[in-house]
C-alpha cells in the first residue's frame, strides 16, 4: 500500500487517460454495431429512390411518346380529312377545271399516306374531267394500292440434294417495268419472271412504274437495275447474273431502306 502512495501522479492520470481512451472505444464500437443496420436501412431506401426515380422518368418518356404519336395521328386525320374534302370539291364543280383537279392530285400523291391516298386518287380516276389527270391518278392508285399489300414471309426454300438452291429462291420479288417503255420494259419483266424457282420461291409480280411515281425522289430509275440491301448482295448477283444469262444485264444499287428478303427489278 505504500508503494503505491508512493508512485508520481502521472502514473495515475496516465492509467486513467488510457482506461477512458478504452472506454470511448468501447462506446464507439457498440454504437458503430447499433449503427449498422441503420445505415444499410439507409441505403436500400436510397437505391429505392433512384429505382422509383428511373421508373418515373421512363414513364414520363413514354407518354411523351404516345402523346407525340396521338398528335402525329391526329394531325394526319386533320390533313386526310382536307385532302378529302379538296378531292370532293374539285369533282362537285359544275365548271371543270383540269388544272386545279391535277394540282388536286399531285398534293394527293405528295401528302396523303395510303390507303387514303391510293383510294382518294382512285376517286379523281373516275370523277376527273381531264382525261390525263384520270390516266395519271389511275396507273398512281394502282401503283400504291399494291404497294401498300404487305406479303406474308417467304418460306426457306426447301433443300434440294440433287440441285443447288438459288440464293434469291425465297425472295420476294417484284419486277418494274417503266411506263416511258411499256411494251419493251414488260416484255423484258415477264422474261425475267421465268427465272422464279419452281420450289421455295416467294412472291413474284410484274408492276407497272408510272412515270409521276419515277419522277419522285427516290426513284428517278433508268436502264436495268435491281436494289437489294447489303445483306442481300449475294441473292442479287446471282439474279443479275442469270438474268445476264437471258441477256438483260442489269446494274447493282444498293439502298440503305430496309427491305428484308425482298428485291425490285427495274426494266426502265
Amino acid at each position: 500500500m505504500a508503494e503505491e502512495r508512493d508512485r508520481p501522479v502521472g502514473h495515475w492520470l496516465d492509467l486513467s487517460t488510457k482506461a477512458i481512451s478504452l472506454i470511448s472505444l468501447a462506446i464507439a464500437a457498440y454504437a458503430a454495431y447499433r449503427a449498422l443496420p441503420l445505415d444499410q436501412e439507409i441505403a436500400e431506401l436510397n437505391r429505392a429512390a433512384k429505382e422509383q426515380e428511373r421508373k418515373t422518368t421512363e414513364i414520363d418518356n413514354a407518354l411523351k411518346l404516345a402523346r407525340a404519336d396521338l398528335e402525329r395521328a391526329e394531325s394526319e386525320r386533320r390533313l386526310t380529312l382536307e385532302l378529302y374534302k379538296e378531292v370532293q370539291a374539285v369533282l362537285a364543280l359544275d365548271h371543270k377545271d383540269p388544272r386545279r383537279e391535277d394540282a388536286v392530285r399531285v398534293l394527293v400523291e405528295s401528302l396523303a399516306d395510303d390507303p387514303f391516298r391510293w383510294k382518294l386518287l382512285q376517286a379523281l380516276a373516275v370523277g376527273a374531267s381531264s382525261q390525263e389527270v384520270q390516266r395519271k391518278a389511275g396507273s398512281t392508285a394502282s401503283f400504291y394500292r399494291e404497294e401498300s399489300v404487305v406479303p406474308a414471309a417467304p418460306a426457306a426454300p426447301a433443300a434440294r440434294p440433287e440441285a443447288k438452291t438459288s440464293a434469291y429462291a425465297g425472295y420476294n420479288i417484284d419486277l418494274f417495268h417503266c411506263e416511258r417503255r411499256a411494251a419493251a420494259g414488260k416484255a423484258e419483266a415477264a422474261s425475267a419472271l421465268t427465272l422464279r424457282p419452281k420450289a421455295g420461291a416467294g412472291r413474284w409480280r410484274i408492276r407497272l412504274l408510272p412515270d409521276e411515281i419515277n419522277l419522285q425522289p427516290g426513284y428517278q430509275v433508268s436502264g436495268r437495275l435491281i436494289r437489294h440491301n447489303a445483306d442481300e448482295t449475294v441473292a442479287a448477283r446471282q439474279l443479275a447474273d442469270a438474268l445476264a444469262g437471258q441477256g438483260l444485264p442489269v446494274q447493282l444499287a444498293l439502298i440503305a431502306y430496309p427491305t428484308p428478303h425482298y428485291l425490285s427489278i427495274f426494266f426502265c
